[in-house]
C-alpha cells in the first residue's frame, strides 16, 4: 500500500510539473518572459508555491521550457520529414496547434541576449539530427558545407518569419496560432518552390566561386553513390 500512494504521488508531481511547465511556455509566448510566476500558476491551476517546489526559479523554469519548446519543434521536423508529401501539405492546416511553440521560439530569438543566442544555436544542433536525416534518406541534397548550411537554414527560417512579421507590422506576438497560420498561408508556396526547383536556371556562379573562393568545403556526395 505505501508503494502504491508513492508512486501515485510521484506520478501526480509529475504530471503538475509538466502542466506548470506546458501553462509557463503558453504564458512565456503570449505575454513574453516577463509572465510573473503568479501568472503561470493562475494559467497551470496551481499555486505559486508548487513552481518554487518544482523549478525553485522561474530561470530554472525557462530553461525547462526552453528544452520541451526544442524537443516538440524536432519531433515536428523529424515526423514531417517522414511523411508522404500529401500528409506534409495537409500539415501546413494543423499547424496553429503549435501556436504557443511558435509564439515561444519568436519572442526567445527577438528576446536575444546569452539564453536567446543559446536557445538559436539548439534549433541549429537540432536541425543538424534531421538534416542529417533527410540526407541520409535521400530527400534532401547534400551541401559542400553541412554546417553553413544549417545555420543558414535556421536563421533564414527565423529571421525570415520576423522580418515578414515586421513587414507587416505585426509586432504583437501575443496569439501565435494567428500568426503562424498567417505566414503559412502567405509564404508555404513560395518557400516550397525555392526549396524544390531552385532559384537560378543553371550553376554557372556557384561553380565559379567554388573554382575562384579559397574554400575547406568538399564536394557533396548524393546518397547512395
Amino acid at each position: 500500500m505505501y508503494s502504491l500512494l508513492y508512486v501515485r504521488t510521484a506520478d501526480d508531481d509529475l504530471t503538475a510539473r509538466a502542466r506548470i511547465r506546458d501553462a509557463a511556455i503558453d504564458a512565456f509566448a503570449a505575454t513574453g518572459f516577463d509572465a510573473t510566476v503568479r501568472q503561470i500558476a493562475s494559467r497551470a491551476g496551481v499555486s505559486a508555491g508548487l513552481i518554487t517546489h518544482h523549478f525553485g526559479s522561474k530561470e530554472s523554469l525557462r530553461t525547462e521550457c526552453d528544452a520541451e519548446v526544442l524537443r516538440r519543434i524536432l519531433a515536428l521536423k523529424n515526423d514531417t520529414i517522414r511523411m508522404a508529401p500529401s500528409a506534409a501539405v495537409a500539415r501546413i492546416a494543423q499547424l496553429d496547434e503549435y501556436g504557443s511553440t511558435f509564439g515561444y521560439t519568436l519572442r526567445s530569438v527577438r528576446e536575444g541576449g546569452d539564453v536567446g543566442q543559446a536557445f538559436l544555436q539548439s534549433m541549429i544542433d537540432d536541425a543538424r539530427e534531421y538534416v542529417g536525416d533527410a540526407v541520409a534518406a535521400g530527400i534532401v541534397r547534400p551541401s559542400r558545407d553541412e554546417e553553413a548550411r544549417l545555420e543558414l537554414l535556421v536563421t533564414q527560417s527565423i529571421g525570415g518569419m520576423l522580418l515578414q512579421l515586421t513587414l507587416r507590422g505585426e509586432t504583437d506576438l501575443s496569439n501565435g496560432a494567428e500568426l503562424i497560420r498567417s505566414l503559412s498561408a502567405s509564404t508555404s508556396l513560395a518557400l516550397l518552390e525555392l526549396y524544390t526547383q531552385g532559384l537560378l536556371t543553371d550553376s554557372a556562379l556557384l561553380d565559379a566561386y567554388v573554382d575562384e573562393v579559397p574554400h575547406t568545403t568538399t564536394e557533396p556526395t548524393e546518397h547512395g553513390n
